[in-house]
């Protein structure tokens, strides 16, 4: 029978969840630990809670994984419909969405991404498309308009006279000229390059004799091999539904990260351990070049509209300038350039390979009255002494992708719930407010 014990027992308990639920360390647990759980109905809740998140965690991240990598499968099986195909710049076009998306990153050449190789034109609207920094529903619809268009068209202008032909060595024609290419070392493939000139005599000599025009037997070899070209686009409508709201809808890290580089002035109000007066106000502004510190009673600004210049003040002293070190100076300019300590990466790709994203439900957070969404960073901090700790950056953005509050929190292997460290309340300014604070704080 369960009773209800000494609760003064359970946190001598809650040390030992974990090891409980993994078989390797199971039998370390103390006895007396051991038999509280098994006799006290509150641990075993915890416990029950416990494993049930630990399971989902692990069940969701094999289970996108393996829609990824679906994904990506169905894709490249797109672009190995172009197999022993000419592919020009229109028929190459539909792709460029999820070439430009790195949730489908392409490792192998393809007969796609040889023409891009080999064709500056369509290098070129890729990298445009990369640095245009279109989240992926965006590129999703953007591939569907590129697919919809017609592909029987005769080029598009601005389009190259570049037409490859992609194919494996033991298919290939020995009388066919083909190209050498270091970057496809070690791959058993051959890469012919043609013009849409070589390809229109190669695809009329075919029909030899007959009275079509030579340029409708080019439109005919485009049109057979539209149909790939826009399932393309469908494959990006796909995985957007396959990765449902966390894809398609949800705000990823890099979207909040630009929306944080592309603010002009920032103010941050930086609260420790649930106390209500901050321990750190920053004020930044990117259009203004001035960077501005309170910390307790001292203020410190940057101002690098000049020269740069530092002046310190405080309660007990009045504003004073302050000799500038090349490297301090250096520090401050690169926080004015940097996602200000609002985000635990300072560049997306430090974010470890095995952390998890995900959006928090609606019913676990109190928005007040904000139209704001809220989405959870967890990681395992493997550097922690002692056993893994996990690590959580929970932040709450706007419909501009702007994040408003960002929470830092941490859970030991004894600890139920997240302890929050410091918490971040983001204000977006005009130069004026920027102004404003300045001269309210006599600097």
């Amino acid at each position: 029978m369960i009773s209800y014990n000494d609760r003064s027992n359970c946190k001598h308990a809650r040390l030992y969840y974990y090891d409980l639920l993994d078989t390797e360390t199971e039998a370390d647990v103390p006895d007396d630990a051991r038999q509280h759980i098994a006799s006290c109905q509150h641990c075993q809740a915890d416990m029950s809670r416990l494993e049930t998140m630990l399971a989902d965690a692990d069940r969701n991240s094999d289970s996108e994984q393996r829609r990824r990598d679906s994904a990506v499968t169905k894709l490249l099986s797109l672009h190995f419909a172009w197999l022993d195909k000419p592919v020009t710049c229109k028929s190459a076009k539909p792709f460029l969405a999820s070439l430009a998306d790195p949730l489908l990153r392409i490792r192998i050449p393809t007969p796609i991404t040889v023409h891009l190789d080999k064709c500056r034109r369509c290098s070129d609207k890729l990298a445009t498309i990369k640095n245009s920094g279109l989240t992926h529903k965006q590129l999703c619809h953007l591939g569907q308009t590129m697919a919809e268009q017609p592909a029987e068209d005769l080029p598009e202008q601005g389009d190259s006279e570049i037409v490859t032909r992609f194919t494996f060595r033991e298919q290939g024609d020995p009388s066919i000229e083909t190209e050498s290419d270091e970057r496809y070392a070690g791959w058993p493939i051959d890469v012919q390059v043609l013009t849409q000139v070589r390809l229109e005599n190669s695809e009329t000599a075919e029909s030899a004799g007959s009275s079509a025009p030579r340029k409708r037997a080019l439109i005919l070899n485009l049109k057979r091999y539209a149909k790939p070209a826009i399932a393309a686009a469908v494959i990006l409508i796909g995985f957007a539904v396959l990765f449902g709201t966390s894809a398609a809808k949800a705000v990823n890290p890099d979207q909040i990260r630009r929306a944080v580089m592309r603010a002009s002035n920032v103010h941050i109000t930086n609260s420790t351990g649930g106390r209500t007066k901050p321990v750190q106000e920053e004020w930044v502004s990117r259009s203004l070049s001035i960077y501005m510190s309170k910390i307790g009673q001292e203020l410190t600004l940057w101002d690098f509209r000049t020269n740069p210049k530092l002046v310190v003040s405080s309660y007990s002293e009045p504003p004073k300038e302050v000799r500038v070190t090349e490297a301090a100076a250096e520090a401050a300019r690169r926080k004015i350039d940097s996602p200000l300590g609002i985000m635990p990466f300072e560049n997306v790709s430090a974010i470890p390979a095995d952390a998890k994203w995900e959006r928090v439900r609606d019913d676990d957070v109190d928005f007040g009255t904000q139209d704001w969404e809220a989405y959870d960073l967890i990681w395992t901090d493997a550097t922690s002494p002692g056993k893994p700790v996990l690590e959580r950056w929970r932040v709450f953005v706007d419909k501009n992708d702007r994040p408003q509050k960002a929470q830092f929190s941490r859970k030991s292997p004894a600890d139920v719930e997240y302890v929050v460290r410091n918490e971040l309340v983001i204000e977006y300014l005009s130069d004026d407010d920027m102004k404003t604070a300045i001269e309210q704080a006599s600097l």
